[in-house]
């Protein structure tokens, strides 16, 4: 197999675009990019109602299991659907 050759980088940022030539193996210096992240706080999130309602849901079904570990996204998920559900069936 024939050894692959970049004949041609851009790299594109939200301040600039940079273009040049390079070869394999050579790296192009970049701006480091600002984080998109949420700073982390030091106070800790408080869950909005529903939050609490999915919570409370997700370690019924999880204890309904016998509080077999390995299923919270699962359960998470079921209990997100049913308060979902219930709370659109009150509107």
């Amino acid at each position: 197999m024939p050894a692959l050759r970049i004949e041609k980088v851009t790299v594109i940022t939200d301040e600039e675009t940079i273009s040049g030539e390079s070869n394999v193996g050579e790296v192009s210096p970049m701006k480091t990019m600002p984080s998109t992240l949420a700073p982390k706080s030091k106070e800790p999130t408080v869950p909005t109602p529903i939050e609490q309602q999915i919570q409370q849901r997700a370690y019924e079904l999880y204890e309904q299991r016998g509080r077999t570990d390995g299923h919270d996204l699962d359960d998470w998920v079921q209990a997100e659907s049913e308060i979902k559900v219930t709370r659109a069936n009150a509107a």
